[in-house]
């Protein structure tokens, strides 16, 4: 359970819309991760007067493993009807100015399904980066990869071979994106 706006609980229709780009602690950061800030931030600090909602990532020792199954529990919580991700122009190396490898890149494609997880998959194939892969390999360098597990839970899948992609393929649109190393 999360609190949430209780607007949240009375749509027909909901849309996750975000920018492609990789994040310093999830990877990446697509419809999935988005609806991070869904959540009023000072229900969720570790404490003092910080914010954002550091209880999500807990503390430097379990962030690896909390802060994915988090953005995958707030996925469960509020599902994602339709998954729109733009990639026109964007940033790779991280999320914003505050990382130092944080670069502009034009990425020059717009990424849109069904299923947030099948959604954030292409999107992260289309950035040159593996959706199956885990903690260890680009981007994931510092935690879990939230698609494998929001996989595992049966949200939709991440496996390429299983998604079927209308358009430009993946390989025609890709651009290579380097994570927040």
């Amino acid at each position: 359970q999360f609190i949430m706006n209780k607007l949240l609980t009375e749509l027909d229709v909901f849309m996750s819309v975000s920018k492609m780009k990789n994040h310093y602690e999830a990877g990446v950061t697509h419809t999935m991760k988005n609806l991070y800030g869904l959540v009023p931030y000072r229900f969720y600090r570790l404490g003092g007067s910080d914010t954002y909602r550091s209880e999500f990532h807990g503390e430097r020792s379990v962030t690896r493993n909390r802060l994915p199954r988090v953005i995958v529990d707030i996925n469960r919580a509020r599902p994602i009807h339709f998954g729109l991700v733009d990639g026109i122009l964007t940033s790779e190396g991280g999320e914003g100015p505050w990382i130092a490898t944080m670069t502009p890149i034009k990425g020059n494609m717009l990424i849109a399904g069904k299923n947030c997880v099948a959604t954030d998959a292409v999107a992260t194939a289309c950035m040159g980066h593996n959706p199956e892969d885990d903690y260890g390999t680009p981007p994931y360098y510092r935690t879990d990869n939230h698609l494998k597990l929001a996989a595992e839970m049966g949200l939709g899948t991440n496996r390429l071979a299983d998604i079927d992609v209308v358009g430009a393929s993946i390989d025609k649109v890709k651009v290579q994106f380097h994570g927040a190393s």
